[in-house]
């Protein structure tokens, strides 16, 4: 997509738009995206972010972060986006207050400031946490889903749904999905041993 079908896509196109890859952008679409979106909240629309990593590791995302609900990067991301050393300083960065940041860090969970709000969510222990490349897309919309349905306990449920889908599938892992309450799982992500 370019820059002018971005534009056509009308006033409202949707509930909530999120957007990922930025950084593998065009430059001309990565140029006019914060226009877009300050236009689509001035309509209603939420907006939310997984930057991915920057190639060129320049990572000038802050007019774009400004025009967001939502920031969803891996640690690593995080760090780099906002020039920090650690969790705190990062979360604390001037480039991601006025959003709420959800940080993936694989093995590590999850940690999030929602509202002002801080949550520290652990990974599945082991056997259950397997590998979490790849998983973050799964995680994002899995977040999302719960964001937008009003679900309770978002961000630990948010968790929850990334650790099963980068799980290494075992009768054990199924019998404890179980007694979570769980019924039913979709794996979009396979782990090959």
């Amino acid at each position: 997509m370019g820059a002018e079908q971005l534009m056509a896509l009308g006033q409202r196109p949707a509930r909530h738009v999120h957007v990922s890859s930025y950084f593998l952008m065009s430059a001309d679409l990565r140029a006019e995206l914060p226009n877009v979106l300050s236009r689509w909240r001035a309509s209603g629309v939420a907006a939310s972010i997984d930057t991915s990593w920057d190639p060129s590791e320049e990572w000038l995302v802050g007019p774009v972060l400004a025009e967001v609900d939502v920031f969803l990067p891996n640690f690593a991301e995080l760090l780099a986006v906002t020039g920090a050393t650690s969790a705190g300083e990062a979360l604390a960065s001037p480039l991601t207050r006025g959003c709420d940041v959800v940080t993936k860090r694989g093995e590590a969970g999850a940690v999030a400031v929602v509202g002002g709000d801080r949550y520290t969510i652990a990974a599945l222990p082991p056997p259950f946490f397997g590998d979490a490349i790849g998983a973050g897309d799964s995680f994002d919309a899995g977040y999302l889903a719960g964001r937008l349905t009003g679900l309770l306990a978002l961000h630990e449920r948010a968790v929850v749904v990334d650790g099963l889908v980068v799980s290494r599938w075992s009768r054990e892992v199924f019998e404890g999905m179980r007694e979570g309450g769980i019924t039913a799982a979709n794996c979009t992500v396979a782990v090959w041993e």
